[in-house]
């Protein structure tokens, strides 16, 4: 499919990332996200946090949240979930000051 150029970059990357997520690697899918040319799209990031979400790896899902807020992708209703779904890890695996620590961020 790349060959022929029938699919954008960015949605091969991403079900790459997506891949390495469903596979529980969760380095080798944030390596992918970090170490490609393509640049990533608010759907890429989402792929990215709901699968490290899953891995409990909640630091890490806050940089790239970080990094979409700072990458100026514009707020949508899945990326809003996404957020409320860390909201949600850090309140089942964090202390409450921890919490509050990372929404006031």
């Amino acid at each position: 499919m790349r060959e022929k150029g029938s699919m954008p970059e960015v949605v091969i990357y991403t079900a790459v990332v997506e891949g390495f997520c469903k596979a529980q690697q969760f380095d080798g899918a944030v390596r992918k996200m970090q170490g490609s040319d393509i640049i990533p799209n608010a759907f890429s990031y989402g792929v990215l946090i709901r699968g490290i979400c899953h891995g409990k790896r909640l630091e890490n899902v806050l940089e790239f949240c970080m990094e979409i807020l700072e990458d100026e992708h514009s707020p949508n209703l899945a990326n809003l979930v996404m957020f409320v779904g860390l909201v949600d890890g850090f309140c089942e695996e964090k202390s409450l000051e921890e919490v509050q620590n990372m929404i006031k961020k």
